[in-house]
């Protein structure tokens, strides 16, 4: 079984930002998320077997094409039960949010249960973190042509982040 999820991976521009403002934010206590790990998750999906995996690739590459997209991420959120701070949207994209729906009614439509709170993007910057903290900041526009399946994989210092596989958002 196989740990994966469904995002949206940065581009180098927008992970350089999002690492900076990371390490502005950090605090002793505090882990910062590794770099190579930062990603805007769409869909949850948790242990997945080979065959379901199989069968959800190849449902996603028949989806029909939807459009590119870009969230506009301007505020930073506290989120204490699992003590992250993150990048958020005061407007969420419309084509993010249709993108996860659509995702979301794939993997349901196997039978594969899924986090039923409503979608809200987000780039988690912070882990371990005490307590909220503010900075101003320049909005960090994160474009998407393409969305992903991704593999959560243990390592020693924690966990990696792999694309599995990548398909085009044409619109």
């Amino acid at each position: 079984m196989k740990r994966l999820f469904f995002a949206l991976w940065p581009d180098e521009a927008v992970r350089r930002q999002c690492t900076e403002l990371a390490h502005r934010l950090l605090k002793a206590e505090d882990r910062s998320v590794n770099p190579g790990n930062l990603h805007v998750t769409l869909v949850f999906l948790g242990a997945v077997g080979d065959v379901l995996e199989s069968a959800m690739v190849q449902a996603a590459g028949e989806m029909k094409k939807l459009q590119p997209v870009a969230i506009h991420f301007d505020e930073l959120s506290f989120w204490r039960k699992p003590g992250i701070i993150c990048l958020t949207s005061s407007n969420p994209d419309d084509k993010a949010m249709i993108l996860a729906e659509h995702l979301s009614a794939l993997v349901s439509s196997f039978g594969h249960s899924i986090d039923e709170r409503s979608y809200r993007p987000h780039v988690t910057l912070i882990r371990k973190a005490k307590q909220s903290v503010q900075t101003e900041f320049e909005p960090i526009i994160w474009h998407s042509n393409t969305f992903c399946l991704v593999e959560s994989c243990s390592a020693p210092g924690g966990v990696d982040y792999r694309v599995i596989r990548q398909w085009p958002l044409l619109g």
